[in-house]
């Protein structure tokens, strides 16, 4: 074992017979095992300047890399190397990307599965405490174009369904109210169900 040590500290920096290596820690039980005395335990790879900081994971099937820059300068990005892809990005604004499915709870079998044993609900809500904000679903494909088909709460507590290039009034197609009324292209139902056309109805 090769041992080194401060004026003030022993174990500073041990490599056992084993090839293991201890900081802070006389008897390292993991290839590198940093352990701290007192306070937070922190590692730190820094160079002063613009390049890439990662840590490389690999055994014989499969390489990971996680760090920075490591596909996009400047975003935290966790790199399947194997398959050369990025599977999860973070740029310097916060914002996440995937390039995968994504499952909570379990393996997902489509691009975001939740999976519980449980009661399972997926919450949409917006914590503004001053002003009622929308809070819904978009949907949009190649035929929609620049539009959307929108659904949930459209800054009220009544539950709409919109199409067009954004969540308002004039795009509301479907609307029911909070006591249970049903507008049919109109927002403001007046009756039980309310509808500005036409109603056909067969085999009644």
């Amino acid at each position: 074992k090769l041992k080194f040590s401060s004026e003030t500290a022993s174990n500073t920096l041990v490599i056992g017979n084993n090839a293991r290596v201890g900081i802070n820690n006389g008897a390292p039980t993991v290839d590198l095992d940093i352990s701290s005395p007192s306070g937070d335990v922190q590692a730190r790879l820094f160079r002063n300047a613009n390049v890439k900081t990662s840590l490389t994971f690999k055994n014989s099937l499969q390489e990971w890399e996680i760090g920075n820059s490591v596909g996009d300068n400047n975003k935290f990005t966790i790199r399947d190397i194997t398959d050369s892809r990025n599977a999860f990005v973070i740029d310097g604004s916060g914002d996440a990307s995937f390039s995968n499915s994504v499952g909570i709870g379990g393996t997902p079998s489509d691009d975001l599965h939740i999976i519980n044993s449980e009661n399972v609900y997926l919450q949409l809500e917006s914590s503004n405490t001053g002003t009622t904000k929308e809070s819904a679903i978009k949907y949009s494909n190649f035929s929609t174009g620049s539009n959307f088909w929108w659904a949930g709460l459209n800054q009220s507590d009544d539950y709409s369904l919109a199409y067009g290039t954004s969540f308002s009034g004039a795009n509301t197609r479907l609307l029911l109210t909070e006591t249970g009324s049903l507008g049919v292209g109109t927002g403001s139902p007046e009756e039980r169900i309310h509808s500005t056309g036409a109603i056909v109805s067969t085999g009644v």
